[in-house]
């Protein structure tokens, strides 16, 4: 009995060292990923911010109409950039208005060589999902698909949510 007692409390004390070792892991894990997130949005934002700038300061002297909208959009995405910079998680339809207003703003930028389309179905919308989970992604399809294009070209979004799971596919022509 002895002996049976031993080994069960071996057992136990070792599920419980396992355990914890486990939630340990796996909080390490997630303050790396937001540490990484928080590096992800200071890197992109300084970059962004001037890009957009630039932008709408060549559109005012031909263009106010077009470089007032590009300002609005700059808001609109800097108003996100704020409310989400201590938010590790947000819906995707905030995600999908972000990326929308940085497209916009790179579409005034680019003019008609660059285009873009946003798919997602309402379901998909009202998921949490990491609150800048598309901004590097369509960065990247801009900066490495489109702007090597002498044509241009268009960036797709598409998400879809089938049997429980969130798919996201960011496209380009490049």
């Amino acid at each position: 009995v002895l002996a049976s007692w031993g080994l069960a409390h071996s057992w136990v004390t070792a599920e419980i060292a396992a355990h914890e070792e486990k939630r340990r892991a796996m909080a390490a894990e997630s303050e790396a990923l937001k540490a990484e997130l928080r590096h992800l949005r200071h890197q992109l934002d300084p970059h962004f911010l001037f890009n957009a700038l630039n932008g709408i300061a060549v559109q005012i002297p031909d263009n106010p109409r077009a470089a007032e909208e590009m300002i609005r959009e700059l808001a609109r995405y800097l108003r996100y950039s704020l409310d989400q910079r201590d938010r590790t998680l947000t819906t995707l339809s905030s995600v999908l208005d972000a990326a929308r207003a940085y497209l916009e703003l790179e579409k005034a930028r680019f003019g008609p060589e660059l285009d873009y389309r946003l798919t997602a179905d309402d379901a998909s919308r009202q998921l949490m999902t990491p609150s800048f989970l598309l901004q590097p992604l369509v960065e990247n399809a801009l900066s490495h698909g489109i702007e090597p294009l002498p044509q241009g070209g268009e960036i797709a979004i598409r998400t879809l949510l089938e049997r429980g799971l969130l798919g996201v596919e960011v496209a380009d022509d490049g």
